[in-house]
């Protein structure tokens, strides 16, 4: 009777000092995150290994903010439900040739590669499902997100000329269309009437295109107003005046010329004969592209997070 009570007393002890050792924190759709999950990140956060920068995670914030940690590890999640859902999986050929082209870059083979992920406490098996999950996030991305992103003439030259301040005109080359008011037809102050009315409805709405189709006096009228491609010195100095200070797609108020009176509009503008720009240019995109995907995937995240089953369990 007595060793009964002590072994239900030890019983007991052990019950009342028991420790949680694993806890489902978070469920994503079918998903689990666990505590243990969470602890195994926050030490790749600690040890810097392994870490998919796709989603752009700062440690000192993930690491110091455990709600923040959780809801990175969660879109991690949502990357891959979607990896998934839209058969996006890799082939291990597909990361072994990833894998030989990385050994390449750091001029290493596949031994020293081995040896050097050892070294950092990492096996070769988990470097291989890192690549994998690496991949196949990339592959997600670039078709959900970076393959829609388009950066134009006309913003990198926008973006250049605001950091570098006005350019001089002769720095642009401009693609014209107008509408044209013609003195010689019933006189100076009746064409001036015609281009009031056609300017009233420009304000209200009405497409230049479908304007000057319908009213424009240029005896050598093209579709749409189409006027055409000009450097400084080009053409009217009235016409040049008025389109240096036009931006893309916008028109001008009515500007008078020796031949009658035009409402202009601007629809295109190019940097030309200018080394600086030239050299500049791909940094240019590649700055606009990064600003346009960082902002673009953060929509593109917020949306899927929306349309995901998330339930974060109660501490």
């Amino acid at each position: 009777m007595r060793s009964l009570l002590l072994l239900l007393l030890i019983a007991f002890w052990n019950i009342s000092h028991a420790v949680i050792i694993e806890r489902v924190v978070a469920i994503v759709d079918n998903d689990i995150i666990t505590l243990s999950d969470i602890d195994a990140q926050r030490n790749k956060l600690k040890q810097g290994k392994l870490i998919d920068d796709i989603l752009k995670p700062n440690p000192t914030i993930l690491l110091s903010n455990e709600d923040r940690l959780l809801e990175f590890m969660i879109q991690e999640k949502i990357l891959d439900n979607e990896v998934r859902k839209n058969n996006l999986s890799i082939t291990i050929e597909r990361v072994e040739q990833e894998i030989r082209t990385i050994a390449k870059q750091n001029q290493v083979d596949r031994n020293q590669l081995k040896q050097a992920l050892a070294n950092e406490g990492v096996s070769f098996s988990e470097y291989q499902d890192f690549i994998k999950t690496r991949l196949e996030r990339q592959s997600l991305i670039e078709r959900e997100v970076a393959s829609k992103i388009k950066i134009s003439e006309d913003d990198i030259v926008a973006y250049y000329v605001s950091k570098r301040g006005n350019l001089s005109k002769d720095t642009f080359e401009y693609t014209l269309a107008h509408i044209l008011f013609l003195s010689k037809k019933e006189g100076p102050e009746k064409a001036r009437e015609r281009a009031e009315l056609v300017f009233a409805k420009l304000r209200e709405g009405h497409s230049f295109e479908d304007l000057a189709s319908q009213y424009s006096e240029d005896p050598n009228f093209t579709s749409g107003g189409l006027l055409g491609t000009f450097k400084a010195g080009e053409i009217l100095k009235e016409l040049e005046t008025s389109a240096t200070k036009l931006e893309v797609n916008q028109y001008s108020e009515i500007v008078p010329s020796k031949i009658g009176f035009h409402i202009l509009k601007l629809l295109k503008k190019r940097i030309i004969d200018d080394p600086q720009f030239l050299k500049e240019k791909t940094a240019i995109h590649a700055t606009l592209f990064q600003q346009s995907f960082e902002k673009q995937l953060s929509s593109w995240m917020t949306n899927k997070r929306q349309d995901t089953f998330v339930r974060i369990n109660p501490k």
